[in-house]
């Protein structure tokens, strides 16, 4: 169970597994300067420690990012890996869920939702600064759909 949550071989498998379903993020591989990348619209994100399954994208090629809502953190003291792509964006919507709050946004053009821990809902509008935990992150095949 534990691999198949955290290293999901397909994205079919990653919707499926977890409370709260799987963000999955449309972006770019770029490997250029010998470091490998992920491009997000105007973003960019190192994934030099993330470990390819099959050997790393060619340059270019359209990969899918899954990130899980609980990945997503206010705090970078919250990060697991050394790895991060930091962005501020402002919330469109949430809804509280009992000790927890579900918080969309959207990232160049794609929502996303992360879930904090909170008493009360951030105001719709609300600029936040978010840490998104590269090491906790799956990629896939844009075709596919396998684990990268």
């Amino acid at each position: 169970p534990h691999q198949v949550y955290y290293e999901p071989q397909n994205k079919v498998l990653a919707e499926c597994v977890g409370l709260n379903k799987m963000n999955f993020l449309e972006g770019r591989f770029n490997g250029k300067y010998g470091e490998a990348q992920l491009s997000i619209g105007d973003y960019q994100a190192s994934l030099a420690d993330y470990q390819f399954a099959n050997g790393k994208p060619s340059e270019g090629q359209s990969i899918i990012m899954g990130v899980r809502p609980e990945s997503i953190y206010r705090s970078k003291t919250q990060l697991e890996g050394h790895q991060h792509l930091e962005v501020e964006l402002p919330v469109t919507r949430s809804e509280m869920t009992g000790s927890d709050v579900q918080v969309w946004f959207e990232l160049a053009g794609q929502i996303i939702c992360a879930r904090f821990r909170a008493t009360k809902c951030p105001d719709i509008g609300a600029m936040t600064r978010l840490y998104i935990d590269l090491h906790m992150v799956s990629l896939f095949h844009s075709t596919s759909e396998v684990r990268l």
